[in-house]
């Protein structure tokens, strides 16, 4: 509840992708909300919530822990096409790795994202558990590049990297000196303009410390005419 207040209250926030969600029946003040559970022993997943009406959106998954993993749901504001919001985690497999299920996702998602569906506007963000910092402690070690390369290959801009270098820490891990970029926020080209992006940013409040080991990623836009 306190994590939902900070996001509504404080931070104002009109849209939130939410990764390690859970129930958010009772908790949650946003008026649209749509989780998806990843079940099992985890009661939590991934979830949208919106000040603005949501329409969710259902693909195809390789396999069904996915879709805990990933929720998708439209919005239409005042632009001509919807836009499509994307919150995705990088749900760790059995030898503790989360590339090889981003990958898996990112094949789920080609679809939707390359257009086939319908056309649209995208809006992905979420806590990947991955870093290209990581690529040096691997035996593959291109393969957290090749991954954000295949996002950009969809016509993705990174907001962040719009407004500041890389990496911009927004994982407080205790047991390492590394400032792991972990979170990210990316849309449509269209999306990413200098009139339409206004200002991304990593919100590092101390008032955040004891609801999360992460710092949120925020990106302030107006939606274009589009």
């Amino acid at each position: 509840k306190e994590s939902w207040d900070y996001l509504f209250h404080s931070l104002k926030a009109d849209i939130v992708l939410a990764q390690e969600m859970g129930d958010p029946e009772k908790v949650c003040p946003y008026p649209f909300v749509y989780w998806n559970k990843i079940g099992g022993n985890r009661d939590w997943g991934s979830g949208i919530a919106s000040k603005l009406n949501l329409t969710p959106v259902d693909i195809e998954l390789t396999l069904p822990e996915f879709h805990g993993a990933i929720a998708i749901a439209n919005i239409f504001a005042e632009a001509r096409h919807p836009v499509t919001l994307i919150s995705l985690y990088g749900l760790l497999d059995k030898l503790g790795y989360s590339i090889t299920n981003l990958h898996r996702m990112l094949s789920d998602l080609t679809p939707l994202l390359n257009g086939h569906l319908q056309e649209r506007l995208f809006i992905l963000g979420g806590d990947l558990n991955a870093d290209v910092q990581i690529d040096p402690q691997n035996r593959t070690p291109h393969s957290h590049r090749i991954l954000f390369a295949r996002i950009r290959d969809f016509g993705l801009i990174d907001y962040l990297a719009k407004f500041h270098k890389y990496p911009v820490q927004t994982l407080r891990h205790a047991r390492s000196k590394i400032p792991w970029q972990n979170d990210y926020l990316y849309a449509s080209k269209s999306l990413s303009a200098e009139n339409v992006l206004l200002h991304a940013d990593v919100i590092g409040d101390l008032a955040l410390f004891p609801l999360s080991d992460h710092n949120p990623v925020v990106g302030v836009f107006e939606v274009p005419e589009i």
